[in-house]
This record gives structure tokens, sequence and C-alpha cells, in this order.
């Protein structure tokens, strides 16, 4: 009899950390606060990506649900398209989207046998956006994230405020941002209606501790002057159950 003789390669794949394409909601401090007032129109929520969008045409807004899609083998077209579908829902004013970005999702492990094995990184796509509630009022001062002004309106000029000074408070409420999503001041801020004042406090380099009372202007929504980046594609409708065939 004729035996041949020879070498398996055995090679056994294991997967691990694959992320299925997504859409993750992160309820903010100020969520109950905004979808309590409602939306500023009954326009569709508009779709705005960081990476080509103007500030100045934005109205003062309120974050109040973050959104993280992890895009898998969909487009990333696709993935902000069900980001957007699922604001719309949500009851957002508009939906802040930042660029893609590339996360280490898990790795992949090849084992060739004989004791020999390799691992490989893999990396998984996201697109993190933003819900905004536009407020009711604005106040007219542009500030950095540690409450540094940078600039004034003529209105909230009046205050006694100025660039370079550094907001401390506003209505008792802190300024500062603990975080990238404030949460006690901008619930303050969806509380105020145009024509009512709130008292701000802040410090001036060689003068020290200040305050002044600054008056709520009206807010227009200039974010529905923007157009959208791309077709809006509504959900399917939900099918219904008709009972089962016989």
């Amino acid at each position: 009899m004729l035996k041949s003789t020879g070498v398996s390669l055995l090679c056994v794949i294991t997967l691990s950390g694959c992320v299925p394409a997504s859409v993750r909601e992160q309820r903010l401090p100020t969520y109950g606060a905004a979808i309590s007032m409602g939306k500023c129109s009954d326009a569709r929520a508009k779709l705005v990506l960081e990476e080509s969008f103007d500030p100045l045409f934005l109205p003062e807004s309120t974050p109040f649900l973050k959104l993280v899609a992890n895009v898998g083998d969909s487009s990333d077209e696709n993935a902000i398209r069900k980001m957007w579908t699922l604001a719309e829902e949500r009851g957002a004013d508009y939906v802040l989207v930042a660029p893609t970005e590339s996360n280490l999702a898990g790795t992949v492990s090849s084992y060739w046998g004989f004791g020999v094995s390799t691992n490989q990184l893999v990396y998984a796509r996201s697109i993190t956006g933003v819900c905004f509630r536009v407020r009711p009022s604005r106040h007219g001062i542009t500030t950095d994230e540690t409450g540094l002004v940078l600039a004034i309106d003529d209105t909230a000029r009046k205050s006694g405020i100025l660039e370079g000074d550094t907001i401390m408070s506003i209505d008792g409420q802190p300024w500062r941002s603990i975080g990238r999503f404030p949460s006690a001041r901008e619930v303050c801020l969806l509380g105020k209606l145009v024509g009512s004042s709130a008292q701000l406090v802040w410090i001036r380099a060689g003068t020290g501790r200040m305050s002044g009372e600054i008056a709520l202007q009206a807010n227009p929504p200039t974010h529905l002057g923007l157009a959208d980046p791309m077709q809006y594609e509504p959900p399917p409708p939900p099918s219904e159950f008709t009972g089962w065939n016989n």
C-alpha cells in the first residue's frame, strides 16, 4: 500500500471587537429641559457638517443629545443619514456632525499551527454628531471654553463687559464648561425669554471681580437658511403584521 506523508497546515482565525453599523445615543444633562420646550419651528432638523459650516450662520443653541455612529461596512454617507434621521425623530433643531474618526475596535488573531500565531489590530470608523435645541433668546457674547470673552454685540456691551474679560457665572450658574458639554449654564439659558435679563459676573485683569445685567435678545433661527449637504431620506414606514400565511 502506498502511503502519502506530509504536513497539514491548520489556520484558525479568531475575530474580536467587530462593530456592526449602528447609532448609539447619549443623553446630555440638558436633555429633559430641551425636549420639554419643543422645537423652534416645524421645519425638519437641519444637517450641519462640522468641516464645512460657518458658526456665524448658527443661532445660539444648547446641545442635548450625542450620537455616535459605528460605520461598519456601510458608507460614511449612509451612516450620517442614519444619524440625521434619528436626530429628526428626537426633535432636534439641527445636528452637527464631526468628521469620521478611526478607533481601535479589536484584533484579528490567526493561528497557523506549530505554535505560531499572529495578531492584527482592527480599526473601526465612527462618526459623532450632537443634536441641538435653538434657545428662545440669545445673550450676544462669544466665549471660549474657559469663559474668556472673544466677541460682544452692542446690546451685550451695555452690561459693561469687554473683550478679554472672563465670565464666571450667569444667574449664579457656573459659566465655564466642565467637559465638552456644559449643563447648568445651558439649562439656565434655555429658560430665558426675549426681553428677560440675567446677572453676569466676570473677572477683568487688573480690576478683579465685576458684575452687570444683560438683556436677552431675539434669537432668529438662522440655521434654516443653510443648504442640506445631502438629500434627506425618511425611514420606511413600519410594516403591518397581517397574520401568518397558511
